[in-house]
């Protein structure tokens, strides 16, 4: 493909990974991870501090409340699970030092190193696999500091262990609310996680989601992906007075799981085509057939109106208009990924009024080799049309 315009691509940041100083049993030594100190001269540290400050100024109740309320309709999409996941290729995390690599090869490194250290627990290999799935919200018009990062209840006191601690609430409405300020809140003691009303985030949405889809897998793979980012409870030792005793046994599950999702990160590469046929059986196992998605953000549907003929042109004159700097697939990028960046470019030219010429190019260089009529489809998706061969 080629394009007059340039932009960055869809970038994830996930703050609090910046922010966690748990040791490794990767292949790399410690000290070559991140440094976690803080420092308001390095960007990247300043804009996960922008990031939390953000969160916990505005998630409140009533804000939980409201992103359940849109969130958990689940009815305005649907996928298979891998198609889900394929999705991930088009998470470009910018705060993340350690790789560059798409979001679903870390899915595939922490599922396999999983496999690895527990062989027999296959449902616990497929919930390696799919923990990040709640972040295509990010996708369709939710913050990222209402996606990614630590999670914490609502409607209580605010925890010591929380990142950047109860300073970052202080203009959170519900710090002055004497309903919310409370070290019990609106909860009875030992209530039990199931009964707190958690931040909104990836974990939470997709923990939601596979209880709508009548998931199989077992309760403490469930727990895994809803509290696995609930580090003032696991890491820190809070929220003990509102736990009980089922969230206590889960905990070491939980925990469990914790080094695979942070610690998995390398520039070796799975072979994610040979390991599919694996994983596909894994899912028809625990969570067949097809989601329901709450998809309803964003919407190329205006652009793919009056503005399409703007953007798209027929092929004639794209013989005409033609440069020598075409679209390449990117090393190590599905054609999900390049796809999206080419069309994150497409919806940046309607929005400032500029022209571009589509064409196709090399797809030797995308590793999950996508086919011509299925990449169609996947154009199609984004509301793109017309004569595009």
């Amino acid at each position: 493909m080629a394009t007059e315009v340039q932009k960055s691509p869809v970038s994830m940041i996930d703050p609090s990974q910046l922010l966690r100083p748990e040791p490794t049993f990767n292949d790399k030594p410690i000290d070559a991870f991140r440094d976690y100190s803080v420092d308001d001269a390095d960007p990247i540290k300043e804009r996960v501090r922008r990031t939390y400050f953000t969160m916990h100024t505005n998630v409140t109740v009533d804000l939980v409340k409201q992103k359940r309320e849109k969130w958990l309709k689940f009815n305005h999409f649907k996928s298979t699970v891998k198609d889900a996941l394929i999705k991930l290729n088009e998470l470009v995390d910018e705060s993340d030092p350690d790789t560059d690599l798409p979001n679903i090869v870390h899915a595939f490194q922490t599922a396999e190193r999983i496999r690895q250290d527990h062989p027999d627990e296959d449902w616990f290999h497929l919930t390696g696999l799919i923990h990040d799935l709640g972040k295509v919200m990010a996708f369709y018009g939710e913050p990222q500091w209402c996606v990614v990062g630590d999670t914490f209840p609502v409607g209580c006191r605010w925890a010591d262990s929380i990142v950047y601690g109860p300073e970052s609430f202080k203009d959170n409405a519900d710090t002055y609310n004497p309903k919310y300020n409370t070290k019990y809140g609106i909860y009875q003691p030992h209530c039990g996680l199931d009964n707190l009303l958690m931040s909104w985030s990836h974990d939470e949405y997709l923990y939601q989601f596979l209880l709508h889809n009548k998931s199989k897998l077992p309760e403490k793979g469930l727990y895994m992906i809803r509290y696995h980012s609930f580090y003032p409870w696991h890491a820190g030792g809070d929220y003990r007075h509102l736990t009980n005793e089922k969230d206590e046994q889960i905990l070491q599950w939980v925990l469990e799981f914790n080094k695979y999702d942070l610690y998995t990160k390398s520039e070796n590469v799975p072979d994610i085509e040979a390991l599919w046929p694996y994983y596909e059986e894994l899912i028809e196992k625990y969570i067949p057939g097809v989601w329901d998605f709450n998809m309803s953000g964003i919407s190329w549907e205006p652009y793919a109106s009056k503005d399409q003929d703007n953007c798209l042109v027929p092929s004639g004159h794209l013989q005409k208009c033609i440069t020598v700097d075409q679209y390449g697939f990117m090393a190590k990028r599905s054609t999900n990924t390049n796809l999206v960046l080419f069309t994150s470019e497409l919806k940046e030219a309607v929005n400032h009024n500029t022209q571009v010429d589509v064409i196709y190019t090399d797809f030797s260089k995308a590793f999950d080799k996508v086919n011509h009529a299925l990449l169609i489809k996947k154009l199609e998706a984004f509301g793109i049309s017309g004569n595009l061969l």
